[in-house]
């Protein structure tokens, strides 16, 4: 996953802002976090704890960089 992916069918990638890479990152972001939340519950048969990092690199990724170009995105667990 990238920028240019997330951007897809929303702004034309060529004329996009920073800003509006940002807030299409941050929403993809917002959608694999409501997606993962069933990872977190105690009876579920996955590895949480492996989950959790990746949740956590997730909500960690809107702080790696002022150019989100640059963001690189955490890949889930399989």
């Amino acid at each position: 996953m990238n920028w240019q992916d997330v951007l897809a069918g929303t702004w034309n990638p060529e004329t996009a802002t920073n800003e509006m890479i940002r807030q299409s990152i941050r929403a993809w972001r917002n959608r694999q976090l409501a997606a993962s939340d069933w990872t977190q519950l105690p009876d579920v048969p996955v590895d949480a704890t492996v989950w959790a990092t990746y949740r956590q690199e997730l909500r960690d990724m809107m702080q790696q960089n002022d150019d989100p170009k640059l963001i690189v995105f955490p890949e889930p667990p399989q």
